[in-house]
């Protein structure tokens, strides 16, 4: 039997990505899982785990959590840009989607140069791009089943 490929939403705004990846999930009768929050399920307080056990004790049980994360099946998966860009090879199987949203509606891009910097590798390695003017979940979650539909009868 065949493993029903993942979704992986990514943005640079991760509180956006999270909720539009329950949306998506729910349209489309699917799991949903925020890797971050696996994270710190898995790992109670990263914060603490990294003061007591170390950075790279910290980063084998982060890897773990994502791997979990990717090995789901029938799954929605938002992920935030850092976990996506240090564990990206654990998705190959999945189809990512990239929700762009305009400079100014991000959090946790400090800089123009950072913005640019993110959105070309996100842009780069996903297989599907969302362009959003403003933040409006029911449209976005249009557009990816659009995109997707389209992305499948191309293939």
């Amino acid at each position: 039997m065949e493993r029903t490929r993942n979704i992986v939403l990514v943005s640079l705004n991760d509180k956006f990505c999270k909720s539009a990846g329950k949306n998506l999930a729910d349209r489309l009768d699917m799991f949903s899982v925020d890797c971050e929050e696996m994270v710190e399920y898995n790992l109670i307080n990263p914060k603490e785990v990294i003061e007591k056990c170390g950075l790279e004790y910290f980063k084998k049980k982060q890897r773990a959590a994502v791997r979990n994360c990717s090995e789901y099946e029938n799954t929605v998966i938002s992920i935030s840009y850092d976990l996506y860009r240090a564990y990206q090879s654990l998705f190959e199987e999945s189809l990512a989607i990239y929700i762009r949203l305009p400079h100014g509606k991000q959090d946790k891009v400090p800089s123009e140069i950072d913005f640019e910097t993110r959105d070309a590798f996100l842009t780069n390695n996903a297989q599907i791009l969302i362009e959003l003017e403003q933040k409006q979940h029911k449209k976005c979650i249009n557009m990816i089943i659009q995109k997707m539909g389209e992305y499948y009868e191309n293939c």
